[in-house]
């Protein structure tokens, strides 16, 4: 074999170990077929090159779908929305998005039964499928139909066939939808549920802390924070230092956690709710971070940073009219020169249509 195709092997085991760290099915063994003898390996990586591209343009269809639907659900077209999140779900079965979208459209619509007999039938029809359980109850959750999400979580955890990974799952979002309504008592207790069969669940563990302390259990809650940051839950200066740290080094959920302490323990600091501002938009949590980002615009109108924010958070929920109207203040409020070339590219995006 000649030098220049000892090379091109070494480049294609690279691009099948990144392929293979990205979840790509089959990966180890397309990669052992390929660098068998007598295969050409530059004529294989292209062809599993353009397999890949191939994938991504479908998954982009795919992702413009979902945000099309998402934006006629946040404009109020739920018949759009329907049709948009349906189809989703035809297509990708695998993914529980377009699920958990056509129920929380059925919510909107208080289509309480219909939404109830669709979840039963999936479960019946895909009964180990704990992804389309939690995208039911994440609906619920986000329409404030909490009272069912208990009903139907406590039902199926009643199910002696349930594995300990669902179960766990389960149990936790029973104890947060408990969280949410203010029940500290039921929520320890499915959380603890959750937690003897995850004792190293992050998102279980920081449940736990966070139920402890409202539970008025501070030496619980106060060990339970130390052991997870690594910081003492009562300073504030070592808490934004941690979430700036965790930020950067991508530890989203934690640094959530210290953005979170930080706020409650100085309220009245606006970059601390900045800061958590911005960790809710890199998670994903558009509709969190508008509700932040929306109390700094009230209490300090001329930041452009804060105006930045928030339209950022209206583009990820589908209003693109009021991303525009947050980038066009953030422009006028004397943004610097980064903010100021971010907010032109967010106003192209948005104006194209785009997400």
């Amino acid at each position: 074999m000649s030098r220049t195709a000892i090379g091109i092997t070494g480049i294609l085991c690279l691009v099948f170990v990144g392929i293979a760290n990205a979840q790509q099915p089959h990966t180890k063994q397309r990669l052992d077929a390929i660098t068998n003898a007598g295969q050409d390996p530059e004529a294989a990586l292209k062809s599993y090159l353009d397999e890949i591209r191939s994938q991504s343009r479908r998954l982009g269809e795919l992702d413009a779908l979902y945000r099309s639907a998402l934006a006629s659900e946040a404009d109020g077209q739920l018949t759009g929305a329907l049709e948009g999140f349906r189809k989703l779900y035809s297509e990708e079965p695998g993914n529980a998005r377009g699920f958990e979208g056509i129920a929380r459209v059925y919510f909107a619509q208080t289509r309480l039964q219909e939404v109830e007999s669709l979840v039963q039938t999936e479960i019946d029809r895909q009964p180990r499928r704990t992804d389309i359980r939690l995208a039911f109850v994440d609906a619920a959750r986000q329409m404030h139909e909490e009272d069912l999400a208990i009903v139907s979580l406590t039902k199926w955890l009643n199910d002696p066939d349930i594995n300990y990974g669902a179960r766990a799952e389960l149990s936790l979002r029973l104890g947060l939808i408990y969280e949410q309504k203010g029940d500290t008592n039921s929520a320890l207790a499915a959380i603890s549920v959750a937690n003897e069969f995850r004792p190293r669940h992050m998102a279980t563990r920081l449940a736990l802390a966070r139920v402890f302390d409202a539970a008025g259990r501070g030496g619980e809650a106060s060990k339970a924070y130390r052991d997870l940051l690594g910081v003492d839950p009562s300073d504030v200066e070592a808490l934004r230092s941690r979430a700036i740290a965790l930020t950067e080094g991508g530890d989203l959920e934690l640094a959530q956690v210290c953005a979170l302490l930080a706020v409650r323990l100085l309220p009245e600091s606006l970059s601390d709710a900045a800061v958590l501002g911005h960790i809710y938009l890199r998670l994903g949590k558009a509709r969190q971070a508008k509700e932040v980002f929306a109390g700094l615009v009230e209490k300090e109108p001329r930041s452009a940073t804060f105006h930045l924010g928030l339209g950022t958070a209206y583009h990820s929920v589908g209003d693109r009219s009021m991303a525009l109207k947050e980038f066009e203040q953030a422009l006028q409020s004397n943004p610097s020169n980064e903010e100021q070339q971010q907010i032109e590219r967010l106003i192209a995006i948005a104006n194209s249509g785009r997400r």
